[in-house]
């Protein structure tokens, strides 16, 4: 059984790591009969496309703008859930039900949404920010949040302009991280599925060499990712949580 890995957690550069460790396993097996080649095959090509929009990027204009934007959000997310959670410890009347309410909302979103990958960190924090304004109104005045709360939602919508912005741009061969990412994080899941099935079928020795590759890779690389969060997080003095998908 291959370990499952949660790629949202994966930034763009981590993904491009991980994606050529994990065909370079394949290199040099032997896979005939195993059915396994087509999606090696399919996973190479998209790795291929996913490389060449990942480079286009690097030397955009705009990506390292685009960097300092979701900083800027990332500091806002911070501010506000580290605000609201220390209101949940006033003894003020309603200000600890109040809060409790509003952290429960950012808890199913996503605790530690700056910890995720863009796409899913505006999609967090795009949820928390709708639900609050939409449910927690009385809440938010009472907290006094609400002026932090806009902020947030000014720091997402500055990313998303950058964001709009690059996506705008002349894009030879029409490949984008945006539309390059998903088809490979979907391919090397196909992959891994094939992979796995056929080492439990079969009990082929090449498989099992490869599953035990990439078991070992997935787990360096998931070590690396919440040691980055960990880092990431040392600023508010909190452990990690563990992403949304």
């Amino acid at each position: 059984m291959i370990i499952k890995i949660n790629f949202s957690i994966l930034q763009h550069k981590d993904l491009h790591t991980f994606g050529k460790l994990s065909l370079d396993i394949f290199k040099g097996k032997d896979l005939s009969g195993t059915g396994v080649e087509v999606f090696v095959t399919r996973a190479g090509t998209s790795y291929t496309n996913f490389e060449k929009a990942f480079e286009r990027e690097l030397k955009n204009p705009l990506t390292p703008v685009l960097a300092q934007k979701d900083s800027e959000r990332d500091d806002a997310f911070y501010a506000f859930r580290s605000y609201v959670e220390a209101g949940s410890f006033r003894t003020k009347e309603g200000w600890n039900v109040a809060a409790a309410k509003i952290l429960d909302v950012v808890r199913r979103h996503g605790w530690q949404a700056p910890n995720f990958s863009y796409k899913a960190e505006t999609s967090a924090i795009t949820s928390i920010i709708a639900e609050l304004r939409t449910g927690y109104t009385a809440e938010l005045t009472l907290l006094s949040a609400t002026e932090l709360l806009d902020e947030l939602d000014t720091s997402e919508k500055a990313f998303e302009t950058v964001q709009k912005e690059m996506l705008t741009q002349p894009q030879p061969e029409g490949l984008t991280i945006g539309g390059t990412r998903p088809v490979l994080v979907n391919d090397l899941n196909l992959l891994f599925n094939m992979v796995g099935l056929q080492c439990e079928a079969t009990g082929n020795p090449e498989l099992l060499a490869i599953e035990n590759g990439l078991n070992e890779l997935i787990t360096l690389t998931l070590t690396a990712a919440r040691a980055a969060a960990t880092r990431k997080n040392n600023k508010t003095g909190e452990p990690p949580a563990t992403p949304q998908p």
